[in-house]
């Protein structure tokens, strides 16, 4: 893993795709990258968790899920609003809506139109 922040997501998932660019958005400071469970390039823990949630890592520590996204976007939010945002990202209850839409994701992109 690298010691720059970055968060990893499901390439092949078109939702995903959308959401991790707003993500770089509000939080620039992060790498947003689209990773594989193929992609030799990358760490095995990446590869092997990829299809099941988001991945965020500092360098020292990895979050998933929802986690991953409360974690980028509270460490790296461009405003104090953001910050705040990926606060309520880790509140209690959050997990249960990031599983939700996670179990989702294709159907969600099929609706969107989004790969």
């Amino acid at each position: 893993m690298r010691a720059q922040p970055v968060f990893y997501y499901d390439g092949d998932c078109g939702f995903c795709q959308a959401c991790a660019l707003k993500l770089a958005q509000l939080a620039p400071q992060v790498a947003v990258e689209p990773a594989s469970p193929s992609d030799e390039g990358l760490a095995r823990v990446v590869r092997a968790e990829i299809t099941d949630h988001a991945l965020y890592t500092t360098g020292l520590r990895l979050y998933r899920g929802n986690a991953a996204i409360g974690m980028a976007l509270r460490q790296h939010g461009r405003s104090l609003g953001v910050r705040t945002l990926g606060l309520a990202c880790l509140l209690p209850g959050a997990g249960i809506v990031y599983r939700w839409v996670a179990r989702n994701r294709r159907h969600i992109s099929r609706l969107l139109r989004l790969r």
